[in-house]
């Protein structure tokens, strides 16, 4: 076993409690056009479940097309079943020019097949620490800039026994030219652990009410699509369930065969998922990636002098805002890192109109807060200095996100993370995420 593996077996599952499954097949991608195409392809091979968890589903060409594939899907298999979580306050919000939102495109979904399509609406618990007065002044901001406080941010597309892991929402641009991660895996107790987490967020949702047999899709123009109250309310129930199907997954790993096991510490891919919700305390990924990082300092503790700094750690994020936990792991780290995010004119919201406009510029300056207070610190240490690189293709968007872990004389990584989080103080603090330890 390398010592990775052995480092997730003992610190990740044993002190996180996190599930570690083995993983039958990998693929990665490396283009949006790939990813709308292996979402096409997984929607229609899948034989019993799809389960969708995302920011929002746009309203462009190629979003009305994915919602036909699904379409099609159930009308070809009525055993199928769909149920689709996105953010009350996204997916309700219409369109500048059309009025569309993501209700209004997947009205005609649902009302078509009410037995087997569920269309959720999850709205995001405030933090403890979060006053009347706060609460007030939030909802005094226009709806766009209303999720900069916090948002639904997961991304999970679990088809069947397979996962799409990966950081991008379902809109055309992450379709085209908004550069992202995408990983494939076939893995049957990962999608099992996915769907659940699905169902179980959902019955904490608002749902899309539709007429039974509707198969027009709402005029947003005319109409305002209509939410259901969530069957359940209780947002530390939540927080319970979640617990429980961690702990129950826990316990069906335990029951494995020995067969099961020694796949466990031989197959050539392993995962383990997390979750952050701070709101109501759960920090599995804030935990795993700050055991992540801390392995960096081990790692490089343990090697002989002379040999210091060979390890690497590579790190992307879209919108770059470091944590204090996180910059203090970075600095106290001697590996060499590098970490790759949106130059001004990757930045999603360059060129946007209003407030907006000016977030490029303000992720700039926490941009290079972060630099100063890491290298800082690593001045006391190492010469290397922790290294930014600007991504920068004309007329794309940066929108990827993770990180890569390589040992000493490997050219490349034996371990990464993927998913939802941007590492910055929205994803740790205010948002809902996930991300996998692969």
């Amino acid at each position: 076993m390398d010592k990775f593996r052995w480092f997730m077996f003992n610190s990740i599952q044993r002190k996180h409690a996190l599930p570690i499954f083995p993983v039958k097949s990998t693929k990665v991608l490396h283009h949006p056009k790939q990813f709308l195409e292996e979402l096409k392809f997984q929607i229609r091979n899948s034989k019993k479940i799809v389960s969708i968890a995302s920011l929002y589903i746009g309203t462009g060409s190629s979003e009305k097309d994915l919602v036909w594939e699904l379409e099609q899907a159930v009308r070809n298999n009525i055993k199928l079943k769909l149920r689709i979580v996105v953010d009350k306050n996204r997916g309700t919000r219409p369109a500048p020019k059309t009025g569309a939102s993501t209700a209004s495109i997947c009205s005609r979904l649902q009302g078509t097949f009410p037995g087997n399509v569920s269309v959720n609406f999850f709205e995001m618990p405030a933090a403890a620490t979060v006053t009347n007065a706060r609460s007030v002044v939030e909802s005094l901001f226009p709806s766009r800039l209303n999720e900069v406080f916090r948002t639904f941010h997961l991304k999970i597309y679990a088809f069947d026994d397979n996962v799409i892991v990966t950081g991008a929402n379902l809109s055309e641009d992450y379709f085209r030219n908004r550069q992202d991660r995408y990983f494939v895996l076939h893995c049957a107790p990962l999608a099992r652990f996915y769907h659940m987490l699905v169902h179980n967020i959902s019955e904490y949702s608002f749902k899309l009410v539709t007429s039974h047999g509707n198969e027009k899709e709402i005029d947003s123009k005319k109409s305002i699509p209509r939410l259901e109250m969530p069957k359940r309310s209780e947002m530390s129930s939540l927080a319970s369930s979640i617990e429980i199907l961690f702990h129950e997954t826990n316990q069906q790993i335990a029951k494995n065969s020995p067969s099961q096991v020694i796949e466990m510490y031989t197959e050539s891919t392993v995962v383990a998922p997390t979750l952050q919700m701070k709101a109501l305390g759960i920090e599995y990924d804030e935990n795993v990636t700050l055991q992540f990082l801390d392995y960096m300092v081990c790692a490089n503790k343990q090697l002989q002098h002379g040999h210091r700094g060979k390890h690497q750690l590579r790190i992307a994020s879209g919108y770059l805002n470091f944590t204090d936990a996180y910059i203090g792991s970075l600095a106290a780290s001697d590996a060499q890192i590098s970490v790759a995010v949106a130059s001004l004119k990757a930045n999603g919201f360059y060129g946007s109109p209003g407030l907006s406009g000016i977030l490029p510029i303000a992720y700039k300056i926490l941009e290079h807060r972060c630099w100063n207070k890491i290298n800082s610190g690593r001045l006391k240490t190492s010469r290397n200095l922790l290294c930014i690189l600007e991504y920068e293709r004309r007329n794309w968007t940066f929108h990827g996100k993770g990180m890569w872990y390589a040992p000493k004389h490997s050219k490349f990584p034996s371990a990464c993370l993927i998913g939802s989080p941007n590492y910055g103080w929205r994803s740790v603090d205010f948002d809902m995420e996930s991300q996998v330890l692969i």
